[in-house]
């Protein structure tokens, strides 16, 4: 499929802050917190690696998803995907329409709208690189909570993707939000958990 780029408006760099840490990568180890009040959020802190992000379990649910990783999208990573609960509860099932064909394809936690969250294997640098030599440039610059990234959007017809880079030590950690024109209300709840990635040890930085 042809993938059309375009700048990021830096919606994600704008909110999300990373650092780095040297630590290793750690499954999903989460706490939950309730808040009362007239909108109950139920938070849940999760960890990949170093790098700790919350969300509200009530609406969103963590899911493992294999990401191609651009400007080639030959290499690939598996990452940590936040999609709506009323969206996983048709996982499997041929109750969803990705494209524009009549007959509905089996849900697919990759195809939905969320947000995904991969450590890649190599320093950001490298990443960059990869941008230059496929002429994608200039990128959108990002400050991530002392640590510089870059982000860029993909279109892949009516859909569109927003990936953002940015150093976690010699490692990069890669930040995918995919949006849905029909859904702001997911946007807005996908823009609360960006706004709570952090690196578990501050005084750390790429």
């Amino acid at each position: 499929m042809r993938q059309a780029w375009k700048l990021a408006a830096g919606a994600i760099a704008a909110i999300m802050m990373v650092a780095c840490d040297p630590g290793g990568v750690e499954a999903d180890q989460a706490s939950t917190l309730a808040v009362e009040g007239p909108d109950e959020v139920h938070l849940r802190t999760a960890r990949l690696g170093p790098v700790l992000y919350s969300f509200d379990d009530s609406r969103l649910v963590p899911t493992e998803v294999k990401l191609a990783i651009p400007p080639t999208f030959d290499d690939t990573a598996f990452a940590s995907k936040l999609i709506p609960v009323a969206r996983a509860d048709r996982l499997g099932a041929a109750q969803c329409r990705y494209d524009e064909d009549d007959q509905p394809d089996p849900c697919d936690a990759a195809q939905e709208s969320g947000l995904s969250l991969a450590l890649l294997e190599r320093p950001l640098a490298e990443y960059r690189a990869a941008f230059a030599r496929g002429d994608i440039e200039p990128l959108d610059d990002a400050m991530m909570d002392g640590s510089e990234g870059f982000s860029v959007v993909v279109n892949e017809g009516a859909r569109e993707a927003e990936y953002s880079f940015a150093g976690v030590g010699d490692r990069t950690l890669l930040v995918v939000q995919q949006s849905d024109d029909d859904d702001p209300a997911l946007d807005e709840e996908l823009a609360r958990v960006l706004a709570t990635i952090h690196a578990a040890d501050p005084a750390a930085r790429s």
